[in-house]
């Protein structure tokens, strides 16, 4: 189908502008998984293909995450994923967002976790996950720690994790500790 045809669509015999998807930074990823999940896991934004797919941690960070969740013997559509931003970055860089949008997600972040019933544990994934939810800073210093936190009003353990696209980087002796983090 060409584009013009894809822009046009016959209705009641009238010629229709049908308008195009909005532009991958606009199209937002919500969370997956139960309300009722003990473990909530949070990373940073949304990359490319879970804008494309339409849910959190779908790529090949996503997918290494996954796996180290299988290998500790927990089911991943037995957690609740999300993102801080539920976006792609401009640029597909998160020092690209405005730090006044970057607070307005956090707080939109807070209440989707406040909804949360049965959270006992908080991943957050990545430093921009430690800072927002700890407030802490050095995600290799804070990994594997545990904290706690308020979420909805109950306390809960929160055990940071280095993000897995670290490892897919290139920094592989990260990838024993982030399976480490999961047992």
């Amino acid at each position: 189908m060409d584009r013009l045809t894809a822009l046009l669509q016959i209705t009641r015999g009238a010629l229709v502008e049908v308008p195009p998807p909005p532009p991958v930074a606009e199209r937002l990823v919500p969370p997956s998984g139960p309300l009722d999940a003990i473990i909530a896991i949070v990373g940073e934004s949304a990359g490319e293909t879970e804008v494309e797919e339409g849910r959190p941690f779908c790529g090949k960070s996503g997918q290494l995450l996954r796996k180290w969740i299988r290998q500790a013997g927990l089911k991943p559509e037995a957690c609740y994923m999300d993102n801080i931003l539920s976006f792609l970055p401009p640029g597909k860089a998160l020092k690209n967002v405005p730090k006044a949008a970057l607070s307005l997600e956090i707080t939109k972040l807070t209440e989707r976790l406040s909804r949360l019933t049965a959270v006992r544990v908080l991943v957050p994934i990545g430093n921009l996950a430690l800072q927002a939810l700890l407030g802490l800073e050095g995600i290799t210093k804070h990994r594997g720690s545990v904290y706690t936190t308020t979420v909805g009003g109950r306390q809960v353990a929160c055990v940071p994790c280095i993000h897995p696209a670290a490892v897919l980087r290139g920094q592989a002796q990260w990838e024993r500790r982030c399976f480490l983090d999961w047992q």
